[in-house]
């Protein structure tokens, strides 16, 4: 019954959260505390429970509850898959073994079941003629094997809501056994290719928006994830082979990719080559000062640029080296970031664009006056267009950047 109010929008969350006994009877649930009556479509209707709370609930108060959310995150057909090509294991070119192969066979039969399904029409042959069935979208999890990584996503999804809370973060990261299965699809040497199957692009899709918030944690225990992450080819080459143009990876992943290895790429602490934040910077630098083709209208944001400018903004804050490769990385830098501080671009491109040219001003040998022309150029254009309060702060922060020069 609470599922079904929660999924018609409902907030159970005062009914539950104010009794432990309720929320440690439904973490139980999700690890099969229970005994053997706790059928998988328990643990599945806790567990979109627990997702609804998550955000609310504080790990050190419920002993065991990490383990029983660990426990979903194993699958008899995904997690066998990522652990086969984990870190340190042979993984030969050749054709991959009987068992790996017909995991790979039943989820391309799922994949091809569910277009089937996405037009609403399947064939089905009957008494030696072809006719056309329609097909109930709500059977899309039944015994086909549709619904295989169900319980995982909810895992996944019940881990990022507690990583929104820095001390649930210390917890996550530092009980044994669960980075293990959060990094596996992140370690494995297959991750470019398997995503082409989507029960796994969805899986990797969790996992990347977990690890964000993790290794954007300022505790040491999240530092130690960085560093592990950071010192894993696997992982770090993965993170880059999505990020390139040609990748299969929707634009979702290559943000959360991109905010991974920007968090990797900001810890003085962590074991990422120079060469690769030098190639991070280069394609958040391509991808923020891109020419769409049409302008950038207030209205219009494109999600990857924004976070693209955005990391380069945070790598540019307090670093001179990173600053200076972002002034030798594109030709005439300051007039294209001054082009974004244009009334008719998006406010936030105009916001991260001002945020850059600052930290270059702070950071770089530049031509002073040249800049403070050009700053004062772009707020005599701004006063030209809307008055409204986003615009006369945006003003405001290039007048101020203008000054301080």
């Amino acid at each position: 019954m609470l599922h079904a109010f929660i999924s018609r929008g409902a907030d159970v969350s005062s009914l539950l959260l104010p009794s432990w006994h309720k929320i440690q009877k439904l973490i139980d649930t999700l690890g099969g505390k229970r005994g053997p009556e706790c059928a998988r479509e328990m643990r599945e209707l806790a567990a979109y429970i627990v997702v609804h709370l998550a955000g609310d609930i504080h790990l050190a108060q419920f002993p065991g509850a990490i383990q029983c959310i660990s426990s979903l995150l194993q699958s008899e057909t995904t997690w066998m898959y990522w652990n086969s090509n984990q870190q340190g294991l042979p993984h030969p070119q050749s054709e991959p073994p009987p068992k790996k192969q017909a995991m790979i066979l039943r989820l391309q039969k799922v994949e091809q079941k569910k277009e089937a399904w996405r037009h609403g029409q399947v064939m089905k042959k009957h008494d030696g003629d072809h006719r056309m069935e329609e097909v109930d979208n709500s059977s899309g999890n039944g015994g086909g094997g549709g619904g295989s990584n169900k319980l995982i996503l909810l895992g996944l999804s019940i881990l990022k809501r507690l990583a929104s809370d820095h001390q649930n973060c210390n917890e996550i990261c530092s009980t044994p056994g669960i980075l293990p299965k959060i990094t596996a699809p992140l370690y494995s040497d297959t991750l470019v290719q398997d995503i082409r199957i989507s029960a796994w692009a969805d899986v990797v899709n969790e996992t990347f928006q977990v690890l964000v918030r993790l290794v954007r944690d300022p505790g040491e225990s999240s530092k130690r994830l960085v560093q592990d992450i950071s010192s894993n080819k696997h992982a770090v080459s993965n993170l880059e082979k999505i990020l390139d143009e040609n990748s299969i990876a929707g634009p979702g992943m290559q943000m959360r990719a991109m905010n991974i290895l920007t968090a990797l790429a900001s810890d003085s602490s962590s074991n990422l080559a120079r060469e690769t934040k030098e190639n991070l910077m280069k394609k958040q630098l391509q991808t923020f000062l891109a020419d769409e083709g049409v302008e950038e209208l207030e209205a219009t944001c494109n999600p990857n640029k924004a976070t693209a400018g955005g990391a380069l903004a945070f790598l540019s804050t307090n670093s001179e080296t990173n600053s200076a490769f972002i002034m030798s990385g594109y030709d005439d830098i300051l007039g294209r970031l001054t082009d974004k501080l244009d009334p008719k671009n998006n406010n936030i491109y105009r916001i991260i664009a001002a945020d850059i040219l600052g930290n270059l001003c702070a950071h770089c040998a530049l031509d002073k006056e040249r800049v403070k022309e050009t700053l004062l150029f772009a707020r005599k254009i701004m006063c030209g267009y809307s008055r409204s309060w986003r615009s006369r702060q945006i003003e405001q922060a290039v007048l101020t950047q203008a000054i301080t020069i």
